[in-house]
């Protein structure tokens, strides 16, 4: 029988794994390992051997930060934002703040999240980082240069959303991309938004778009959205 174990350090040929349930074992590998790398072991290996309670524990917030939600599990979603241009992506956001789901809507989106592991970053940290390599992967349209953040705030503060949607803004003006960060936010919940087969930011402006009634999400391309809404329009005005 085989189970999978995380790696937490390596000290010469020999390397420390923890198994599921919190058990330490220190085992010879086969093949060359790094911290925070997932292997399987043969369950007949050696007697478990734990390591010291303060070494134990240092070392369980190590594999936490590396392994995060992967490993240990998620932690529930009560928030989410989302990311538009090219790629149209959802992000479920913990209580912490931190990103704990993503759903890509297009295969435009899913090349996007293989480019950076953004599961366990801070939302803010995240959006910004995507948002830098879609730009640097020419995922912006240079006729329609927008970027739309929509955010479903839940039942908190939204404070988490303002600082992500200002952060993108400093950043599309500070590299002048010549970019326009398009905001619409929500004090909905997650749930909400969880079965509906466009993103977040998507989905708020075309509910309030009454010529888009009728029409799937999925079927209208960013521009068209942003034109129904009122958005373009507005952007144009004096």
């Amino acid at each position: 029988m085989r189970e999978r174990a995380l790696v937490m350090a390596v000290e010469g040929h020999r390397t420390i794994v923890l198994l599921p349930g919190g058990k330490f074992q220190k085992v010879r590998l086969d093949h060359p390992a790094s911290v925070g790398q997932e292997v399987w072991l043969e369950s007949r290996q050696g007697p478990y051997r734990y390591a010291p309670s303060a070494v134990a524990a240092a070392i369980l917030l190590v594999a936490i930060g590396v392994a995060g939600p992967h490993f240990f599990g998620s932690p529930p979603a009560v928030a989410a934002f989302s990311l538009d241009f090219a790629p149209s992506i959802d992000f479920g956001v913990s209580k912490a703040g931190r990103v704990v789901s993503t759903k890509a809507f297009n295969p435009a989106g899913r090349r996007l999240l293989r480019q950076a592991k953004v599961m366990g970053m801070p939302a803010k940290t995240a959006a910004l980082t995507l948002t830098r390599i879609g730009v640097a992967d020419h995922m912006v349209s240079a006729e329609e240069p927008y970027v739309l953040v929509g955010g479903v705030v839940g039942q908190g503060s939204g404070a988490w959303f303002k600082a992500l949607a200002r952060a993108e803004v400093t950043l599309v003006r500070k590299k002048k991309w010549g970019i326009n960060v398009v905001v619409a936010e929500t004090h909905g919940s997650p749930a909400q938004y969880s079965h509906v087969g466009a993103s977040i930011g998507r989905s708020l402006l075309i509910a309030r778009s009454f010529s888009a009634a009728g029409k799937r999400p999925e079927e209208s391309a960013l521009p068209r959205i942003l034109s129904r809404s009122g958005v373009l329009a507005a952007s144009s005005g004096p």
